[in-house]
C-alpha cells in the first residue's frame, strides 16, 4: 500500500465516535499501524488529518495508544477526546467544547447540548456573554431549540441582537423566531433588526415577527418599511410576516397592495395571501387591483 512513501501494513484499527445532532451514524477514523509502529490516518473524516504520523503502542489486550510525534499532532488526539466527551453529554465539558478552535468540535458540542434540553439553558445563556464569537453563535442557535418559554433565554437573545458579529445576530434572531409567541417581549428588538446592515439578519427578523404572530402588531410600521427593501427576499419575508400578523396588520393593506406589482413573482403571490389574511378590510384593495390592468 502506498501513501506518500511505501509502507507495510501490519494491522488496522478504527475509532468510532457516536453520532450527535444531525450525524446519526457517527464518524469512523481508521488508523493504520505499520511494521515500524508508526500510525497514519489513511481515510479520515476530515482531510486535514490525512497522513499525519503517530507513534503507536499496542498492549497484550490489543488496546492502542497513539502518541503524536509533534506538538501539532497532539491537537488531533485532543480533538477525538473532546468529541467523545461531547458524546457523553457532560454539560461543563460541552461548554468547554463550545470554545474549541475546531469547527466540528463546536458543532458536535452544540448538537449535544440541544439534546440535553432545558437543563442546558442556563449555561448557554452564560455562553452568550463569552468573548469568543465561536462560542456565542452556537449558544444563540441552540437556545432557539431548547429555550422556548424561558424568559431569561429571550432576554439573553435580545442582548446579542446587538452583537458585533453578523452570524451571532443572525442565529439570535432566528432563535427568537423559533420560540414563536413566547418571544413576544422581543418584538421591539426584532423590529429594530429589520434595519440591520446584513440582509440575512433582516430577512430572519421579518420571519421571526411572523412566527410571533399577532403579538407582533407593534412592528407593522417597520415591516411596511421593509417592503421597500432592495433585497427581494427581505421584501418577501416581510410580506409573509404581515400575513401572519393577520387582521392586526390591516394598516399595511395599502403597502401590500403596492406589492401586487412587485417585480418578483413570489413577492406578488404572497402579497395576495397576506391581503387575504388581513380579512374583509382588504376587499377594496382586491377590487381596485382587479380594475388595474397593470396588476
Amino acid at each position: 500500500t502506498y501513501y506518500h512513501s511505501p509502507i507495510v501494513i501490519s494491522k488496522e484499527y478504527s475509532v468510532e465516535i457516536p453520532g450527535i445532532g444531525h450525524h446519526r451514524v457517527g464518524i469512523s477514523e481508521t488508523f493504520v499501524i505499520t511494521d515500524t509502529n508508526k500510525v497514519i490516518m489513511s481515510n479520515p473524516a476530515y482531510s486535514r488529518q490525512r497522513n499525519r504520523v503517530y507513534s503507536a503502542t499496542v498492549d497484550k489486550n490489543g488496546d492502542k495508544t497513539l502518541v503524536p510525534e509533534t506538538a501539532a499532532e497532539n491537537n488531533a488526539i485532543r480533538t477525538f477526546e473532546k468529541m467523545n466527551l461531547a458524546a457523553k453529554g457532560s454539560i461543563p465539558g460541552l461548554i468547554i467544547a463550545l470554545k474549541d478552535s475546531e469547527d466540528y468540535v463546536r458543532w458536535y458540542a452544540a448538537g449535544a447540548l440541544a439534546k440535553l434540553g432545558p437543563k442546558a439553558v442556563p449555561p448557554l445563556i452564560e455562553a452568550l456573554k463569552d468573548p469568543a464569537r465561536r462560542v456565542r453563535e452556537p449558544a444563540a442557535r441552540v437556545l432557539g431549540e431548547i429555550g422556548k418559554g424561558n424568559k431569561k433565554a429571550v432576554s439573553g437573545l435580545i442582548e446579542v441582537l446587538k452583537d458585533p458579529d453578523k452570524y451571532v445576530r443572525q442565529s439570535a434572531v432566528r432563535s427568537l423566531g423559533k420560540m414563536g409567541r413566547s418571544a413576544k417581549d422581543a418584538v421591539p428588538a426584532v423590529a429594530a433588526a429589520l434595519k440591520d446592515p446584513e440582509n440575512n439578519v433582516r430577512l430572519f427578523a421579518a420571519e421571526a415577527l411572523g412566527k410571533i404572530g399577532p403579538e407582533a402588531k407593534a412592528a407593522v410600521p417597520v415591516l411596511v418599511t421593509a417592503l421597500k427593501d432592495a433585497d427581494s427576499i427581505v421584501r418577501w419575508y416581510a410580506v409573509g410576516a404581515l400575513g401572519e400578523i393577520g387582521p392586526a396588520a390591516k394598516a399595511a393593506i395599502p403597502a401590500l397592495t403596492v406589492e401586487l406589482k412587485d417585480p418578483k413573482k413570489y413577492v406578488r403571490r404572497d402579497a395576495v395571501t397576506a391581503l387575504e389574511k388581513t380579512g374583509p378590510a382588504a376587499v377594496p384593495a382586491f377590487i381596485a387591483a382587479l380594475k388595474d390592468p397593470a396588476s
